[in-house]
């Protein structure tokens, strides 16, 4: 399978960690913000949101590449379709929650809480693949052929 590497190792497992914590940490912040914890909290909250969205694009790029590489007929195929379509709808839901906060209110804050649910379904998807497929792992494709 081909997939981007760096130093031997997939590229897009280690670009996912930024925006994973970028992401969930948005609704942390918008809760600090709502229960006015923190002044600072909901200006906080909109750049976690737009940094944790552009990160996302780097390790969406690196994973549609992995993606393409994984033979339909292996056993992984359906969870990486699985995967691919809840983290597609995760960052949807982050974009437009971005979008939504010109206009104050909790709309933004609401969707962005629909990302997390979104993102932490496909952030599972994504470990299924790693853990219970050995998709990325090395010497595996020679294990578990499709």
């Amino acid at each position: 399978m081909r997939r981007i590497r760096l130093l031997g190792h997939p590229v897009h497992p280690f670009t996912v960690h930024l925006p994973l914590g970028l992401l969930m940490g948005v609704t942390g912040l918008d809760a600090a913000a709502w229960l006015g914890l923190a002044p600072w909290a909901a200006d906080a909250a909109w750049w976690a949101l737009a940094v944790g969205v552009a990160a996302a694009g780097a390790a969406a790029t690196a994973g549609l590449v992995d993606y393409v590489a994984v033979p339909r007929a292996h056993p992984a195929g359906r969870m990486a379709n699985v995967h691919l379509g809840l983290m597609s709808s995760a960052l949807s839901a982050y974009v437009v929650s971005l979008a939504a906060r010109g206009s104050g209110g909790v709309v933004g804050p609401l969707i962005a809480l629909v990302g997390l649910a979104l993102l932490l379904a496909g952030a599972w998807a994504g470990g299924e693949m790693v853990y219970g497929h050995a998709i990325g792992v090395r010497g595996a494709e020679e294990r578990d052929p499709p």
